[in-house]
């Protein structure tokens, strides 16, 4: 064990260098409100990353915007949703972004962040689908162009049937934020190009034209798309934040559909999505989908797993594209209504129903028994076909909001397993709780009961599984905003897991506690500690310091954090230290650079660290062993129409005992075309 004295002696006077301090624009605050938990948090950090990356480059109209509109954007609570839309009804037209800054439960850090998503027209607009916006729309027609490329300099797998080579192509075209049409294609390193499968070009490809506020028709997407309905029991394959920000989670009931342009194979939609404003208290929505996907196939061609990591570099890999189908069906009717006493209320109830092209049969073995190893995986979706139903609610009143959603799922089940046949209908219920108990402080709380026999397979909603599954607990937390300059978050978490986990055994728990504390120190600079103790099949400590800096032109951050995992003599940890610095030297150039120091016991108490990367494309890399990072990326705007944009990056690890040194550079280039 190494003398932690000395190094965590080090990091403190590290963190309190001049140099230390801010991330970039809406990035910085986007991480914020993700933790950073391993890779099924980038997952998700990736989905909300494209979504916002589209929002930034298509900004909303803040004097046409609705609730269903801001509902999406992470961070942003229902509370502080209904206080900008109150805001606009209450004074008119907002004729200044700023106005913003009037509204009171929007803070300095959230106010400069919706400043990326939302803008004020220049006057009322008419109707956008009357003859004469048309007319204007239509020679005004927004197209945009982006190529980016990914060069490794290291060696690649041989047994990779593609090039050492990532890149991908996107078009885009559109008329304001009423019409827009999206096209994406892209490879992976080692997947073919215009070669084998890809006879094409690229790997994948997803396109979608969408439709908004045409008459009754709130939204119409056809093509590639993500939705969410209710609370996520029955249906989310959007994105989800985390338990430290489940407060501006809490009473976001929607039925929502956005286009999708990522090139991954996800849990994703090919169709048609529809929205209907049938009347000031009625909204209907409904789904159609199907689409090709992966899977690894038993012996006798059933489905063992549906594959969603997209990856076609091998031949083992190419073999399993897109070898299956699924078709998608579902819809959401909710009725809403504010009493004249000011209270905001809203039910709901969806179904979903996904039919697989061939029986899903998760425990398949040839002589019919289930090993304990497969334990896990006994109630997973399985059969030839799954579906969900579901009632959601929300009441808000005044600084009271409560939420929660209550599904069942059933299934036609094929499989010869009599131990998941003999149950019926099992529940997954979710409810919430937020109240502002004064100006300052915020009580939250979540219950969820998740039966291990309920099968959602488009659902995800709050809890310590990544699917609506085999979960019961409670969650708790609190913000407090004890002055202008210091807000303080506090939330203990506690799971039950009833049934077996992948390599756990039944009757597990967890028990998740952080605290928070988010310090402005005057002059654009702000300063975040975090300590997070989580008890799971180990006991992990996490520490966290970030400060951060944003002037005009430079920007610059620090980032600290150790990892202590383990229980008793078995423990091992790490540690990860950062610099960021960028600089806008000119309207045309910017420049962003970082370097790091890691240090962990091995993969385990791996660490992970946020860096500067592409548009659609954030960058969350992990390390572990010994070594170094360093990154440099330089942004040049060539015309008003075309801008370039380089990057390097190396990581170098030292050589041990057991390991000789190894060093992994990536070259990576971006070319943003506006006609």
């Amino acid at each position: 064990m190494r003398n932690n004295i000395v190094r965590w002696g080090a990091l403190l006077l590290f963190i309190f260098l001049p140099l230390s301090l801010p991330a970039q624009s809406w990035e910085g605050y986007l991480e914020y409100l993700f933790e950073d938990n391993g890779e099924s948090s980038a997952v998700t950090f990736q989905e909300a990353y494209d979504y916002l990356s589209e929002l930034s480059s298509n900004p909303l109209d803040i004097n046409t915007v609705e609730t269903e509109d801001l509902t999406p954007i992470p961070g942003l609570n229902i509370n502080q949703i209904s206080d900008i839309i109150e805001f606009r009804q209450k004074y008119g037209r907002i004729r200044d972004i700023h106005e913003l800054s009037l509204i009171p439960s929007i803070d300095d850090r959230l106010r400069d962040y919706l400043y990326c998503f939302l803008y004020v027209a220049d006057s009322t607009p008419q109707k956008w689908y009357s003859k004469e916006a048309l007319k204007k729309g239509l020679k005004h027609l927004n197209h945009r162009i982006l190529l980016t490329g990914y060069f490794p300099t290291y060696p690649q797998d041989e047994t990779y049937l593609g090039d050492n080579t990532r890149h991908s192509i996107r078009y885009t075209v559109g008329m304001g934020e009423h019409i827009k049409f999206n096209i994406t294609g892209g490879k992976g390193i080692g997947e073919p190009f215009f070669t084998r499968c890809n006879k094409l070009g690229y790997d994948s490809y997803t396109y979608n034209l969408s439709i908004r506020r045409l008459g009754i028709f709130k939204q119409l997407i056809l093509g590639t798309f993500k939705g969410q309905f209710g609370m996520g029991l029955t249906m989310n394959n959007t994105f989800t934040v985390s338990k430290q920000n489940m407060l501006s989670a809490i009473g976001k009931i929607s039925s929502t559909f956005s286009p999708y342009s990522g090139t991954s194979d996800e849990k994703l939609f090919q169709g048609a999505a529809l929205t209907l404003q049938c009347s000031d208290n009625i909204e209907i929505s409904a789904f159609v989908s199907y689409r090709y996907a992966d899977a690894t196939l038993n012996a006798d061609n059933t489905i063992s797993t549906i594959l969603t990591n997209g990856y076609h570099r091998t031949k083992t890999e190419i073999d399993k594209k897109n070898n299956i189908s699924l078709f998608s069906a579902g819809g959401h009717v909710g009725y809403g209504r504010t009493t004249e006493g000011g209270v905001e209320w809203s039910i709901g109830s969806s179904f979903v129903y996904t039919g697989f092209s061939s029986v899903l049969n998760p425990i398949f073995s040839k002589d019919g028994a289930v090993k304990k190893s497969q334990f896990y995986r006994l109630y997973s979706p399985s059969g030839r076909s799954t579906y969900n139903a579901g009632l959601d609610y929300r009441l808000r009143w005044r600084d009271l909001n409560i939420a929660g959603e209550t599904a069942f799922s059933g299934r036609n089940d094929n499989t010869s397993h009599a131990a998941i046949k003999k149950k019926g209908m099992p529940l997954a219920t979710v409810n919430s709780i937020a109240w502002r108990a004064s100006g300052k402080v915020t009580l939250t709380a979540v219950q969820r009961y998740y039966a291990y026999e309920y099968q959602s397979y488009y659902g995800r909603s709050f809890g310590e599984n990544s699917s609506v599954t085999n979960e019961s607990g409670i969650y708790g937390g609190v913000h407090y905003e004890a002055s202008r300059r210091l807000i303080l978050d506090l939330y203990t978490d506690y799971a039950y897991f009833p049934w077996y986990r992948y390599h756990q055994p039944s009757g597990t728990y967890s028990w998740d506690n952080c605290a928070q504390a988010t310090i402005d120190m005057g002059r654009k600079w702000t300063l975040s500690v975090r300590y997070r103790f989580k008890t799971k099949s180990n006991d992990v400590h996490k520490t966290r310091i970030i400060a951060n800096y944003s002037g005009e032109k430079l920007q610059l951050r620090s980032h600290i954090e150790g990892t202590l995992l383990g229980k008793d003599n078995d423990k091992n940890d790490g540690f990860i230290a950062s610099q960021s610095v960028g600089y806008i030297f000119s309207s045309r150039w910017k420049i962003q650079g970082m370097a790091a120091y890691f240090n962990t016991d091995g993969y385990e108490s791996r660490v992970y660290v946020y860096e500067p990367g592409m548009m659609y494309n954030f960058s969350y890399p992990s390390f572990w062993d010994k070594g170094t990072h360093a990154m440099l990326m330089v942004s040049c705007k060539i015309a008003s129409w075309i801008t370039a944009i380089a990057k390097v990056s190396n990581t170098y690890t030292f050589a041990t005992s057991e390991k000789t040194s190894n060093s992994k550079t990536l070259i990576e280039s971006q070319l943003q075309i506006n006609l």
